[in-house]
């Protein structure tokens, strides 16, 4: 598997600048009434690259159902988020609830529609 995990549309990225001190996302075309969950990725990460293509699949076949996010988590700027959200893994997929980031974890096989009942549960 060759290149980097990049979570292209329709997942919509995010960084820390995106969220508030108390983890609400904050970000013009994220819907806080629309069921959500965020990947937490490192591009260089095997896991993330095998998992990406189904992560975006799910992003594009419940599009308006559901709302597909990713940070990137190597960033410099995103550092301190992830401290504090106490990520210590990749991929760390969390759920968006209301519009606010949640410590509630993904625990499921990575496949489209788990990411999808996930974020709706």
């Amino acid at each position: 598997m060759e290149g980097q995990a990049k979570f292209g549309p329709p997942v919509i990225k995010v960084s820390s600048s995106d969220i508030t001190e108390q983890f609400q996302i904050k970000k013009t075309g994220v819907n806080a009434k629309v069921p959500s969950l965020v990947v937490i990725y490192s591009p260089g990460c095997i896991h993330c690259k095998i998992m990406e293509p189904e992560y975006v699949s799910g992003a594009r076949k419940y599009l308006g159902k559901a709302q597909f996010l990713a940070i990137d988590g190597k960033l410099p700027k995103n550092a301190r988020l992830m401290k504090k959200m106490g990520v210590t893994s990749f991929p760390t997929i969390l759920k968006v609830k209301n519009g606010f980031l949640t410590p509630v974890k993904f625990n499921k096989d990575r496949k489209a529609k788990n990411f999808y009942d996930f974020a709706n549960s």
